[in-house]
């Protein structure tokens, strides 16, 4: 019989309820407990799918000490993942992050030294990767089918309303967010260009016009930013742009990527 995961979640809000939803439909996985500081929000998070006989806790702590967790997943605000990631590894658990996995190198190093020492699995969640049209374009890469790389681009012409950074306090600050928008919501085209054209060798970055006029927020939110460019290159040589801006239309995030035979 196959192993059943003992899973936990921690921070129900926003895309944590997705984890609440999931977790309860595994067939090799049992969710036995979850974690926020607003155990009104998990109560409701659970409500919201029909879950029911699982206890809330506000104190990852406590959940550790009365479960035997094999996993736990993260969705907590961006910039304090590291530390629910920690006291999982202390208890020998395995950790799934929400998109980033930190806004800081050096806390990431730190999971990921702590996940080697305990003998523990990291992981966060990419999951465009999954879609079909980026694997594709992923194994025609690997297969070298393009020749050598010529050009690779990914673009995020998204638009977020006051209220989405509003909502929770901690989207668009530096403290939690680690800027905004590149951060947030181009951090997943930013990693298909990775994983599909390979890691970055050297940065180049261009700004627009300084004369130009960018409304900001109010105090102790990030600005919106101007429209920024950004050429990387890359082994081989491989050359790699990303582009990421908050105003504009909410059009589909694109990638590109040609070689020499195409």
């Amino acid at each position: 019989m196959a192993k059943q995961w003992q899973c936990a979640v921690i921070g129900t809000s926003t895309v944590g309820h997705t984890h609440v939803k999931v977790l309860s439909q595994l067939e090799n996985a049992k969710l036995v407990a979850v974690c926020d500081l607003n155990p009104e929000k998990a109560k409701a998070a659970l409500e919201r799918h029909g879950v029911t006989g699982v206890p809330i806790y506000k104190d990852q702590l406590e959940m550790h000490a009365k479960h035997q967790l094999d996993c736990v997943n993260i969705a907590t605000p961006s910039g304090v993942h590291m530390q629910s990631a920690l006291i999982a590894f202390e208890h020998n658990c395995n950790v799934v992050v929400e998109k980033p996995l930190e806004i800081r190198i050096d806390r990431i190093d730190r999971m990921i030294d702590s996940a080697k020492k305990h003998n523990v699995r990291l992981a966060y969640i990419s999951q465009n990767r999954w879609q079909e049209a980026n694997r594709a374009l992923k194994q025609a890469a690997d297969e070298n089918r393009f020749g050598r790389v010529a050009y690779a681009a990914c673009y995020t012409p998204w638009y977020r309303p006051d209220e989405y950074y509003a909502m929770g306090g901690w989207r668009g600050t530096w403290a939690f967010d680690g800027g905004g928008a590149i951060m947030n919501q181009s951090v997943h085209a930013i990693d298909l260009l990775q994983w599909i054209a390979g890691p970055v060798k050297r940065r180049r970055q261009r700004r627009g016009p300084a004369g130009v006029q960018v409304p900001r927020r109010k105090a102790g939110r990030q600005g919106i930013d101007r429209p920024r460019e950004c050429q990387r290159r890359r082994p081989d040589p491989r050359r790699g742009c990303r582009r990421r801006h908050r105003l504009g239309s909410a059009r589909p995030q694109y990638l590109g990527y040609s070689g020499c035979l195409g």
